[in-house]
């Protein structure tokens, strides 16, 4: 018999030993500085969006500033905001009108223009207004001394949409007797054509108070929310509620960022903006090269409410003529032999045969031999020497086009463009 082995516990499988508790911290704090630097290193990627591309994280307000309130009180006890006051309709126009009709001027115009004398009128935004420059510089005033048989009367409003200016032609048609209305538009009033609350699109800098109408897709016209004196002490009370409402109608409201309580951690905000760019399905305005999108609900509208203007200004009996006012970028990239950025709206307006001044071109002679801020304003708007630029041009295109010596010339091309369209059947 063999020898006997005695019997051997039995083993137990290995376990780790649990890490001691000074490991564990230490991984905690590997894992907090890992994160840490991954928020920073986003926070400068967010940096550097804001500086290279001009995408900022903002959200959309949630309630007035200090200055809005301030200037809403001072609205309801003076009856202006600076050099604007309230319209029902409109939203706002000018404080400073001269008497009667209510265009920018220092005269007082008759309802009928003087025999001989071609008249003219001009509506749209700030550009048509001249922002930026005293009445004797703007382009209209120096037309109508520069060519003494024609008047141009400006019906132009600061902060315009085209929505707005028609309108506004609306309103006035009947007491301007113009036989040439000149439609101003600009690329920077494209975006005015989907918003109700200025504010909503310029962010939280623009301290406007007052709201506007809009056309929707279709035609239907949606009415200034802040019609009447109530609505505004409204406002004061109920800012938050009263925003929303404004926003339930504006497509820059809509497409917004909207806040939230762990905004602060740079990883949610990249999220967001991530979101808001590439999963929803908003259409942008404009494309990546600064481009109108011409499959935007803005270029949509704008092009709705153009058509309408042109055509009602047909059946009033006068001419239309579009004047494109250029915006800086577009002066820069005309320098640099690039597309304006509002070339798709040339190229409609063009098939559809309406008549165009674009002031581009005559700028551009002039950006090649004279600094940039000869011909703006430093707040972007056109200065003396780039309104006198701007009258000439539009004197030379109505010279060119016959309207300034033969008298007949505009109301053959008014029945010209009336038979064109089939506005006579």
């Amino acid at each position: 018999m063999g020898k006997h082995e005695p019997p051997q516990p039995d083993k137990q499988p290995d376990t780790p030993a649990a890490p001691p508790r000074r490991s564990r911290i230490r991984q905690l704090f590997v894992l907090l500085v890992v994160y840490v630097v991954c928020e920073l290193l986003i926070l400068a990627a967010l940096a550097a969006l804001e500086s290279g591309s001009g995408i900022v994280y903002a959200t959309a307000p949630t309630s007035l500033s200090r200055a809005q309130r301030t200037r809403i009180g001072d609205f309801l006890a003076q009856g202006t905001d600076g050099d604007l006051r309230h319209h029902p309709v409109l939203g706002w126009e000018p404080a400073a009108a001269s008497p009667g009709i209510g265009v920018r001027d220092d005269l007082e115009h008759p309802t009928q223009a003087a025999p001989g004398v071609l008249r003219s009128a001009a509506f749209g935004g700030s550009h048509t207004y001249s922002e930026g420059v005293e009445l004797r510089h703007s382009w209209s005033k120096l037309l109508s001394f520069e060519v003494p048989r024609l008047e141009v009367l400006n019906f132009g409003v600061p902060g315009y949409g085209l929505d707005q200016a028609y309108l506004r032609y609306l309103e006035k048609a009947g007491l301007t007797d113009a036989q040439i209305i000149f439609i101003g538009l600009s690329i920077d009033s494209i975006p005015r054509n989907v918003s109700v609350f200025p504010p909503f699109s310029a962010g939280s800098g623009h301290t406007g108070i007052f709201s506007k109408p809009r056309f929707a897709e279709g035609g239907t016209l949606l009415a200034n929310p802040l019609r009447e004196r109530g609505h505004f002490e409204r406002f004061l009370r109920e800012d938050a509620t009263v925003l929303q409402e404004l926003g339930a109608r504006d497509f820059h409201y809509q497409t917004s960022l909207h806040a939230g309580s762990f905004d602060f951690l740079p990883s949610l905000r990249l999220l967001k903006l991530i979101d808001q760019r590439t999963l929803r399905p908003d259409e942008p305005i404009f494309l990546p090269d600064g481009s109108l999108n011409t499959s935007s609900e803005a270029w949509r509208v704008t092009c709705e409410v153009l058509d309408r203007f042109y055509n009602e200004v047909l059946k009033n009996g006068s001419l239309p003529v579009v004047v494109i006012f250029p915006d800086l970028d577009d002066q820069t990239r005309a320098l640099a032999g690039k597309s304006c950025r509002y070339q798709p709206l040339l190229d409609w307006a063009a098939e559809r045969g309406y008549a165009v001044m674009d002031l581009l071109p005559a700028l551009k002679p002039w950006q090649e031999r004279t600094p940039e801020e000869s011909l703006r304003t430093p707040e972007g708007g056109f200065s003396h020497h780039g309104n006198r630029i701007l009258a000439a041009s539009i004197g030379e295109n109505l010279q060119r086009w016959g309207f300034l010596h033969q008298p007949k010339a505009v109301q053959s091309a008014i029945a010209f463009e009336r038979k064109r369209l089939w506005l006579d059947e």
